[in-house]
């Protein structure tokens, strides 16, 4: 990485590598542009030339911390330590935290180095739907990444409202724009029949199938569950498939033995042309427990496919009901399955949905629109340092 003369440093930490590569690289490269850039997240994945490249293409420097996103208390500890000492030896003049554990420990971090500006993106608790101990445990350490931050934004208006009903307002909480961190690339996000045809030919679909399409990580936050029962209640119909798209975080057996006899069911993993393998979907589908945004969805509607997402905070901001997608009731199997039923059977309505909801996002959702929001905050909170 090229040092800049002058430049303010800012150190980026989350808990996972694939949050770095599939949704922060374009604001980390426009930050780069004004800052010395550190990003601390777990490179277990990666070997020390593929650390390399990646540093030289874009531009950053990249640090490993062995985050974990469960809770392991020596792991974590390890961690902080860790987080602790490469803070001290950077001195940066901006913390900037996203995910609830990268957010903890960072935080915690920056206050004992007495970083001047600790900044924590909050994108969706892990609390919601927990009961007992572990919930009351978990929405501590919310409180106390809050407590230690000096700076709090919120991806969503409704994740906002969420924070005040649970008594997260002793700070200001900061909405940037509409609400979405990244926004989306509007052009690189567009709708193409002639993919849609190879894409179905190439996964033995006929033109006239119907499908549902999941984009996420595969576990029973994002409602994997949700998905399943939906599979097995359109099992008898021979043109309805359900694609899921995303790095499983099941256990291997657990996942397989979910899917197992499902034939309606297409599974294609981690995909990183996202934006081809949306073109074969007729419906977005979302049944989240909880969410910070939601950018599947609106990356989705870029290519003018409504979704069907749960009514929860962070998710509801990506879809108007009944006129960009559909919301149903959480964790509802009747009203999603009855939701999905209702759109499959409306062509001409879906279709209005999906132009709508990519006239919509052209308005709000503009990457580099967005970015530049997210870019010229930090730049202005380094004006009173």
């Amino acid at each position: 990485m090229v040092r800049k003369k002058n430049y303010n440093r800012i150190l980026v930490s989350t808990s996972s590598f694939m949050t770095v590569e599939s949704f922060l690289l374009f604001f980390i490269k426009s930050l780069s542009k004004y800052f010395d850039v550190y990003v601390m997240t777990n490179l277990n994945t990666l070997n020390k030339d593929q650390i390399n490249n990646f540093e030289k293409k874009f531009n950053f420097r990249l640090l490993h911390v062995p985050i974990k996103r469960k809770i392991n208390l020596l792991y974590d500890f390890i961690a902080l330590l860790r987080i602790i000492f490469i803070i001290k030896k950077l001195k940066p003049n901006i913390s900037l935290s996203l995910n609830p554990k990268a957010g903890l420990l960072s935080s915690i971090s920056a206050f004992i180095n007495r970083v001047s500006i600790r900044v924590h993106i909050f994108n969706g608790q892990i609390w919601y739907n927990k009961i007992g101990l572990k919930k009351s445990f978990l929405k501590f350490f919310d409180h106390l990444t809050f407590k230690l931050s000096n700076r709090i934004l919120c991806e969503s208006f409704s994740q906002k409202d969420f924070l005040k009903k649970n008594g997260f307002l002793k700070k200001d909480i900061t909405i940037l724009g509409h609400g979405s961190m990244m926004g989306v690339d509007t052009n690189f996000f567009r709708p193409n029949s002639k993919i849609r045809n190879t894409l179905k030919e190439k996964y033995n679909l006929k033109k006239s199938d119907k499908i549902c399409m999941f984009v996420g990580r595969i576990n029973y936050d994002k409602g994997i569950n949700m998905i399943m029962h939906a599979s097995r209640y359109f099992s008898n119909k021979d043109n309805i498939f359900f694609v899921l798209v995303g790095d499983n975080e099941l256990e291997s057996f657990e996942f397989f033995n979910l899917i197992k006899g499902q034939k309606n069911i297409i599974y294609l993993g981690h995909q990183k042309n996202i934006n081809q393998i949306l073109n074969i979907a007729d419906l977005v589908l979302l049944p989240s427990l909880r969410e910070g945004f939601g950018i599947s969805v609106i990356e989705a509607g870029c290519l003018e496919k409504p979704a069907i997402i749960s009514d929860i905070d962070g998710l509801r901001d990506t879809v108007t009901h009944n006129e960009t997608g559909l919301l149903f009731e959480v964790n509802n199997k009747n009203d999603f399955v009855s939701k999905i039923n209702y759109l499959l059977d409306r062509k001409k309505l879906s279709k209005k949905m999906g132009k709508k909801a990519r006239e919509n996002i052209l308005k709000k959702y503009e990457r580099k629109t967005v970015i530049n929001l997210y870019t010229q905050y930090l730049i202005d909170l380094c004006k009173h340092i």
